[in-house]
């Protein structure tokens, strides 16, 4: 999850409400940092994703192809 400012810079109170409340779920979790470089693959990913404008796809090869492999 990630947590997103509004455009009036405050924090989204109910978004980390949410997140406390699914962390107060888990015995243990950890947090990473992971470089925005290191992380591009999956961006792009979220970003096509969300761009969609209907609710599901259907490919008959993964739609990578800049994105490459994932793994």
């Amino acid at each position: 999850m990630a947590i997103w400012e509004s455009s009036t810079g405050e924090a989204n109170t109910a978004l980390i409400r949410r997140i406390l409340q699914l962390l107060s779920q888990i015995s243990h979790w950890n947090i990473y940092y992971i470089p925005r470089a290191e992380n591009q693959k999956v961006d792009k990913l979220v970003k096509m994703a969300h761009s969609r404008s209907q609710d599901l796809r259907m490919f008959g090869r993964p739609p990578f192809g800049e994105l490459g492999q994932l793994a």
